[in-house]
């Protein structure tokens, strides 16, 4: 992808989602806000923007995209999903690994639950899922315990594709007992995203670990 290390950069930057696209839509690329001066940036960023540790860890990252086999997807691929493009602060870039083709399926339906659920919460999330998979509906959720991994393995189950949307990098697997399932999304066809490229590129407001 052309500009790659320009669009990891921005993506990495500790601004809001909005704060980015506003930039873009200011300078037209991530390699122009990259060469931005101080001079040139509001005082609210200009920390951020011109912060070089961000800029010293470019190379792990893009060797991180490279071993793991990871697509970047920016806003402007015509991969990237167009429904995305409609909630306030979509993300600048995606990661993904897997099916691309699930991104902009005409149907598709999330189920997304409690961690600590009923054994009644995990057969509806399964069942739901297995029947919604059988009429060609993908099934997106976050792999998190509970109704999440319930919803996914309904879908695996009816031999369909499922989405799992990652809140943390997507070299990270959480929870660990999940590995499996992570692993059997792909092979099945299927496809993980997230936001972030690497577990230390997540943030604690948006997904809590538990270690």
């Amino acid at each position: 992808m052309k500009d790659l290390k320009y669009w990891i950069w921005l993506s990495i930057l500790n601004l809001r989602p909005i704060e980015k696209i506003v930039l873009l839509e200011k300078y037209k690329n991530p390699k122009n806000i990259f060469k931005l001066k101080e001079k040139d940036l509001p005082d609210k960023i200009k920390s951020e923007v011109l912060n070089e540790n961000n800029k010293k860890v470019l190379d792990e990252k893009l060797n991180l995209i490279d071993k793991e086999k990871i697509d970047v997807i920016n806003i402007f691929d015509e991969r990237y999903p167009n429904r995305l493009k409609n909630i306030y602060g979509f993300p600048i870039v995606l990661y993904a690994r897997g099916n691309l083709d699930l991104l902009n399926k005409e149907y598709n339906v999330s189920i997304v639950g409690c961690r600590d659920c009923s054994n009644y919460g995990k057969e509806i999330a399964y069942k739901l899922s297995y029947n919604l998979s059988k009429k060609d509906i993908v099934i997106v959720s976050g792999m998190a315990k509970g109704i999440d991994t319930f919803s996914h393995l309904g879908a695996l189950s009816a031999n369909k594709n499922t989405i799992a949307v990652l809140g943390s990098g997507i070299d990270y697997i959480y929870p660990k007992e999940n590995k499996k399932l992570y692993e059997r999304i792909l092979s099945e066809g299927g496809l993980i995203i997230s936001e972030y490229v690497a577990r230390n590129d997540s943030s604690k407001r948006f997904f809590p670990y538990e270690e």
